[in-house]
């Protein structure tokens, strides 16, 4: 749900069976429509016009659940109107996310009223989407104290022993810090087939990609193992096979062959009982479409996959100009990830998002979690790790801070 400082002010009509829904007879108004809604997340607006009929009316937008959940429905703070000709006014509402609702104007004889004087010719009903949900990988870089002896534990000269810290710790390391909202998590080969695992097994929104040689795949080799790990997800989980595969597959024979991987592992999900909880999803790299790379990104792009996730980098930040820092919408000008993913019909999203200069980051990052919103992408997943183009984690207080306003939204 977004913000409560973005919500419309929204009063529960009380005391409406079903059939309050439509009844009341017309009694200043003489006519109003109501015209199809817009989505933005959860959130849903509409416009009704609405002629007065030449008196004062005080006009609501309602919405209710469909099918109705109660016999309520939910008005917005009511606006007044009066004269002779037509006026359109809008309303909205913050729902809840991927909820079908019906929804017409209404109006009353005074501000204070539950007597209905009319309501618009019509009702509508529209569906609303997820929200943006904003997150991180879990980065296990950090070492924790250890007993010299115990599994993995190594001192060095001035004898401080330390070893590596679990996934557990890691993410509860993280979870203090700014508490991600989705999980970006990574098999480095196939997956574990057991559900207690702890990439298995998590209970927030994940994105999880495995890796396995194209022509295994294809011919169905691990056909078990995958069987059996998809059959671990209890609520929709996207699922994505070699992540950025650009840098592996660069002939055109290796990209054919990496599409039909592609095409038998999305037979295997829409064939497995639990399909309902699987979201085919391709991770491609932002880089493919920057003028330089020499790249084509549908060479790797298999149109059954469910959703389109780009990973995210290069903002000019580590260079020597310290004028041509991109915040996000200078850096999609360049590098078109969203309208290259939505040119091809399919939802999008940003699987990892690095950015290494501390000093600009905490605006950086909030510059990026608005464009996400005002965009309305799936999801946005930052990568607070070491990686091959630098340090992106997310140490100093101001960024962590940052992040977790961002994620709270």
């Amino acid at each position: 749900m977004r913000s409560l400082a973005r919500r419309t002010v929204l009063l529960l009509v009380l005391a409406l069976g079903l059939v309050g829904l439509d009844a009341g007879v017309a009694h200043a108004a003489s006519a109003g429509t109501v015209s199809p809604a817009t989505v933005h997340g959860s959130e849903f607006t509409f416009t009704c016009d609405i002629n007065p009929g030449g008196a004062t009316v005080y006009v609501a937008g309602r919405s209710w659940n469909v099918p109705v959940i109660t016999p309520t429905a939910v008005d917005t703070t009511r606006t007044a109107i009066s004269g002779t000709a037509t006026q359109r006014l809008t309303f909205t509402r913050d729902g809840a996310p991927n909820t079908t609702y019906g929804y017409r104007c209404v109006w009353f004889s005074s501000p204070t009223s539950t007597t209905l004087a009319g309501k618009t010719t019509n009702s509508l009903e529209v569906t609303t989407g997820a929200d943006t949900v904003l997150g991180a990988n879990v980065d296990g870089s950090s070492r924790v104290a250890c007993t010299p002896g115990t599994g993995g534990c190594t001192c060095d000269a001035q004898n401080v022993c330390t070893r590596a810290e679990t996934f557990d710790e890691a993410l509860a390391r993280q979870d203090a810090a700014y508490a991600p909202g989705m999980l970006r998590l990574f098999y480095s080969g196939l997956p574990s087939t057991s559900c207690a695992n702890d990439r298995n097994a998590q209970t927030r929104p994940v994105l999880i990609s495995w890796k396995a040689a194209p022509a295994d795949v294809s011919a169905g080799t691990y056909d078990a193992t995958l069987n059996a790990w998809l059959s671990c997800f209890t609520k929709p989980t996207r699922v994505s096979y070699y992540h950025e595969p650009e840098d592996n597959f660069t002939t055109a024979g290796a990209q054919t062959a990496y599409r039909a991987a592609w095409d038998a592992f999305i037979d295997l999900v829409q064939a497995h009982p639990n399909h309902a909880n699987l979201i085919p999803t391709l991770i491609l790299s932002d880089w493919s479409l920057a003028a330089g790379s020499g790249r084509d990104w549908t060479g790797w792009y298999n149109p059954r996959v469910s959703e389109l996730w780009w990973d995210v980098y290069g903002f000019n930040e580590t260079d020597t100009n310290a004028t041509n820092d991109q915040l996000m919408a200078a850096h999609q000008a360049q590098r078109p990830s969203l309208a290259a993913s939505r040119g091809v019909g399919k939802p999008y999203g940003i699987g990892e998002l690095g950015y290494n200069k501390a000093s600009n980051r905490p605006a950086f990052l909030a510059d990026a979690a608005a464009w996400a919103r005002a965009n309305d992408i799936v999801g946005m997943l930052y990568f607070d790790s070491i990686g091959t183009l630098g340090d992106h984690r997310l140490r100093d207080t101001a960024s962590q801070a940052a992040w977790r306003t961002a994620i709270a939204g």
